[in-house]
């Protein structure tokens, strides 16, 4: 078999296709610590890389889905499996987005755990016409029972 080899810079255009993308990229090394986060998490957080390195990434989470999404997080990361989650983070405008994380375990050829590599993808304008849905559909059942 071919041995494939690792490029050492990346393929023509995927710069330039990550700085224009809306889709945000994090990685975690095998201590769970924040350790990559592409342009897009920048410009969405407005912060800089130090901001959310480690664990500082924790303080972006509203404090009301905070306690869930690191329950959540530490099961996954404790049992390496992947996992999917939908929460609130403070932007670059102050203000709180939900969002989408997803993420995969990593593991190098020999089977050891490496850490995670995840994508996050904003989905506040979906998440508010779904609440918007919910209000109304408990309106009308209310309607309904009187």
């Amino acid at each position: 078999m071919a041995e494939v080899k690792t490029p050492l810079t990346p393929p023509l255009g995927l710069k330039e296709l990550d700085e224009a993308s809306h889709i945000m990229i994090w990685r975690t090394n095998s201590e769970h610590l924040c350790d990559f986060v592409n342009e897009a998490l920048l410009r969405f957080t407005g912060g800089d890389f130090e901001n959310l390195a480690g664990l500082n990434w924790l303080d972006l989470i509203h404090s009301q889905d905070r306690e869930r999404v690191t329950d959540i997080q530490v099961y996954c990361r404790r049992h390496h499996i992947p996992f999917r989650n939908e929460y609130r983070v403070k932007t670059l405008e102050n203000t709180f987005r939900w969002i989408l994380d997803s993420a995969v375990p990593q593991f190098s050829q020999s089977g050891e755990f490496l850490g995670y590599l995840g994508y996050i993808i904003d989905i506040h304008e979906q998440k508010m016409r779904e609440i918007e849905l919910k209000l109304r559909q408990s309106k009308l059942e209310k309607q309904i029972l009187e």
